[in-house]
Order: C-alpha cells, then structure tokens, then sequence
C-alpha cells in the first residue's frame, strides 16, 4: 500500500471523503485535533501528515511546527481554505510542504500525498 498518511480535520464531511477516497490507495489515520494528532504521531510516525489550517481549538500552526521540528522527515501537507496570510509563515519557514486549497480535487489530494 502507499504511504502512513494521519489526516487532522474536525470537519466530518471532509474525513468521510478522505476516508473513501485515500483508504483504497494509503494506509490512512484520523484525528480531530492538534493533541489527538500528536499522540497518533508519537504512536506511529506518519509519513505525511495531511492538516487542515483551522482545527479543533484554533489553528494547526504549533502542531506543525513540533511534528517537523521533532520529526523533520514527515511531510506536512496543508489542505484548507484559510486565507494565505494565515499559513504562509509556515511556508517561509519550511515547517509546510505543501498547500493544497480547499475547495480541492481528489486528483490534487493524491498528487500532494504522492509527491
């Protein structure tokens, strides 16, 4: 199978898609949050961690910030809808690989979690 790929959303609709869509192609994990998400991490590594911008409790900002800096090896995917000022000082500072925009193609996910 693919690639170990932990999907933080809070929004149910979206990991229902994800869930359908990446589970036939990734091994595939969820969390809700930015706490739940470090405690998937720190159980298994992933090797791409796919996050929404705006979680459960804020933003993901720290989150990615600690994956990478603990774990610099996962690639860290943005998938969002937030406006680029939000999360491009992740980007400047390399904690994001990669921003794929909300509304986005299933094409455009499996693309980034492939690269």
């Amino acid at each position: 199978m693919g690639r170990d790929v932990l999907v933080v959303d809070d929004d149910p609709l979206i990991t229902r898609m994800l869930a359908r869509v990446l589970k036939g192609h990734h091994t595939v994990r969820f969390a809700a949050g930015p706490s739940d998400a470090l405690v998937a991490v720190e159980q298994r590594v992933p090797d791409v961690l796919l996050c929404d911008f705006l979680v459960e409790g804020g933003t993901a900002a720290e989150l990615l910030r600690q994956v990478k800096r603990r774990w610099p090896a996962v690639r860290c995917v943005l998938h969002t809808a937030s406006r680029p000022e939000r999360w491009a000082p992740l980007v400047a500072e390399r904690i994001v690989d990669q921003v794929v925009p909300k509304p986005s193609s299933i094409h455009e996910i499996l693309a980034a979690l492939s690269a």
